[in-house]
């Protein structure tokens, strides 16, 4: 991915949980320490869950001045000009894309002289890492157009995008191209069985072993989900370490499991009993969800 941004955007997606947001931290991380030959990459993590399309261009501008703003050295006439920007008058929905485009324009100046002092001249090119872009598809198609008009016409050069969903839609009704074709397209899959394994053992190397059937156990279960590896993991150690063990056997495998089981049970129960509410049902059957089987 770090590879593409020097002239593209990422669209990354996959289902909940599988590692998406994970993946955008570790690449923020990647981004601020490489040390590319032509750019200087200023990666900015959005999380778009929960705003609404109106508190877009306002959400986007916070997010990008709370990294500009921490940057070293940055002198006391930058900050003073950063101070001026309409951000910090113009509350959302008057801060539209047009307004957001003119604080933007001015921070990229302030940025490409920072460039030229700080970061050997090297291009800046702000990288926007933006968690939760299923928010956007509920948007109004005005919304995405105006967020594709500024990484398509207004910043092309200095502004780039990796954004993360689980399922991101593609419904467009609209003559112009959709907001989605700005983005080269990476589906996030299950983790294949070695990268699994090292999952598990790598962290506890040198301290605890697994017992080959319980590692074959969580391999199985897992299904190479991340989230649920380090979830059997977890427990699987913590109940070791209760029997004052230093070797992980089926026992604190299967205890791992249980718990494992019974959060799944308990989620698809409230899941159903969210959906039996929203679609009107009697709330007199809810209780029959949660009813052990």
């Amino acid at each position: 991915i770090s590879a593409t941004l020097h002239n593209n955007s990422i669209m990354i997606h996959g289902e909940r949980r599988i590692g998406k947001t994970t993946l955008l931290y570790q690449l923020a991380n990647l981004l601020r320490e490489v040390q590319d030959k032509a750019y200087w990459f200023l990666p900015v993590y959005v999380d778009m869950e929960g705003t609404a399309e109106t508190e877009l261009f306002h959400l986007l501008m916070e997010e990008i001045l709370s990294v500009v703003s921490d940057l070293p050295a940055l002198s006391i006439g930058d900050k003073k000009h950063i101070g001026t920007l309409q951000y910090w008058v113009q509350r959302d929905p008057s801060y539209d894309d047009r307004v957001f485009g003119r604080d933007l324009r001015t921070l990229m100046t302030i940025l490409e002289e920072y460039a030229q002092v700080h970061q050997q001249g090297r291009q800046v090119r702000l990288i926007l890492l933006m968690d939760e872009m299923d928010t956007l598809s509920r948007f109004d198609r005005v919304y995405q157009q105006q967020l594709r008009r500024i990484f398509m016409r207004d910043f092309a050069a200095t502004l780039g995008a990796v954004v993360a969903g689980i399922e991101l839609s593609k419904d467009w009704d609209r003559v112009e191209s959709p907001w989605f074709n700005l983005f080269n397209e990476i589906e996030i899959q299950p983790l294949p069985r070695d990268a699994a394994t090292e999952l598990l053992v790598k962290p506890v190397q040198n301290y605890y072993r697994y017992e080959a059937d319980a590692l074959q156990f969580i391999l199985m279960h897992s299904e190479g989900r991340p989230f649920r590896l380090q979830q059997y993991a977890l427990e699987s150690v913590n109940h070791m370490l209760r029997q004052h063990r230093r070797r992980i056997t089926m026992a604190d495998v299967n205890y791992a499991h249980n718990l494992v089981q019974s959060e799944q049970n308990t989620r698809a129960a409230q899941a159903g009993l969210t959906q039996q509410v929203m679609s009107g049902e009697s709330s007199r059957s809810a209780p029959a969800l949660f009813s052990p089987t």
